[in-house]
């Protein structure tokens, strides 16, 4: 992984970013106002997630009551790491 020096969120941060095909990872962000380390993954996860249910022509159909539905979908592997000591500066 490369060191890429960023700004996120209007704060100077770092991104890192794979130098080879063959990392297992896609990317890596940090956001110095939380501390977290946000790293995603090549690996494909699957998960459920809560969706709007949807008419024929692709739009969330409007009812008073909830209107939602769990969906099976596939997701990159992300990982939240807080607990970072470092000596960088930025």
């Amino acid at each position: 992984m490369m060191l890429v020096k960023s700004v996120f969120r209007n704060v100077n941060s770092f991104t890192l970013i794979p130098v080879s095909l063959d990392s297992p990872y896609t990317e890596a962000m940090f956001d110095p106002a939380s501390g977290i380390l946000a790293v995603i993954s090549k690996v494909m996860k699957q998960s459920y997630h809560m969706v709007p249910k949807l008419n024929d022509d692709g739009e969330p159909i409007r009812l008073k009551t909830p209107n939602q539905q769990w969906r099976h979908s596939y997701n990159l592997a992300t990982w939240f790491l807080n607990q970072i000591q470092t000596s960088l500066r930025l």
